[in-house]
């Protein structure tokens, strides 16, 4: 056989190769048809569960209407509750946040693994199963809470920048200003912009309020009244939120303007427990007279 032909023929070998290779590639076999197909990953999707009393959205313009349940939240879309309002959020059929009333909420994050909540204000019940985490952010600081693996735990924040914590089931953590603590089941902490987490302590069984003494009549329209609560409690003053107690006892800066001044103190815990107290000050030259108040339990 001359070498032209053995060329000839080696050519023909290397072409029937490269179309068996061309059809093997192109053209599946019959068992590659009959296999199941790769799966793919469905996106996450937030739904509006269980809604009671009033709860809202606000939509892209700007605008809050009726909240329905079974609807599709988006991210960053804000969600808030009445005083009478609950609503469920649905997250990938894996998690459950359940916003409480006087409630505004948005999710700021979404993936396969991570729920993130960012909570202006009110507090939130968040149910997790394992290999998914949730973490709460507030509103207008750096204090966060996260949880990995299952578990059951509740935040509350004041809107300016405080953020308290329980774990039902499950540890979390919460972290502000570089400092973390870890909160078993059965604990608390708080922390707030001003201030590192506060170390993990027993959830209170009660809740109670005590306003230390104040002056009948002030001179200036500017006082200060001391509350004394537990810890993780949130003040509020006729209706607006002061901050979340880190400590024994509480300085609440309260305006006066002239004549008498109706005030009522607040406060809430993380059971939605609320104990509140109503006192009068008189804006005056006069010189006080002190009066003590009652507690209120």
């Amino acid at each position: 056989m001359s070498a032209r032909v053995r060329t000839g023929a080696v050519v023909a070998i290397a072409a029937s190769l490269l179309l068996a290779l061309v059809l093997f590639r192109f053209f599946p076999s019959q068992e590659e048809k009959d296999a199941d197909p790769l799966p793919t990953s469905k996106p996450i999707s937030v739904k509006i569960g269980k809604v009671t009393g009033r709860v809202e959205r606000l939509r892209q313009d700007e605008t809050w209407t009726p909240a329905r349940e079974g609807e599709d939240i988006a991210l960053d879309e804000r969600v808030r509750t009445g005083d009478d309002g609950t609503a469920v959020l649905n997250v990938g059929g894996q998690s459950t946040i359940t916003l409480q009333p006087k409630t505004e909420a948005s999710v700021a994050k979404l993936t396969e693994t991570v729920s993130q909540l960012r909570l202006q204000k009110g507090r939130v019940r968040a149910v997790t199963e394992e290999g998914r985490s949730v973490e709460v952010l507030t509103g207008s600081s750096d204090v966060r809470v996260d949880s990995t693996g299952a578990s059951d735990f509740v935040a509350m924040a004041d809107g300016l920048g405080g953020l308290v914590v329980a774990s039902r089931e499950g540890k979390v953590r919460l972290t502000a200003l570089g400092a973390s603590v870890d909160v078993a089941p059965g604990q608390q902490s708080s922390a707030s912009r001003e201030s590192a987490p506060t170390q993990p302590s027993p959830i209170p069984s009660t809740l109670f309020l005590k306003l230390l003494p104040v002056a009948a009549e002030a001179k200036s329209a500017d006082t200060t009244i001391t509350v004394k609560t537990q810890r993780g409690s949130r003040v509020r003053v006729n209706g607006v939120d002061v901050g979340i107690a880190t400590g024994e006892t509480m300085d609440v800066p309260v305006h006066l303007e002239p004549g008498e001044n109706r005030i009522l103190i607040e406060v809430e815990d993380l059971t939605g427990r609320i104990a509140n107290q109503e006192i009068t000050i008189r804006l005056t030259g006069k010189d006080p007279i002190e009066i003590r108040t009652s507690v209120t339990w």
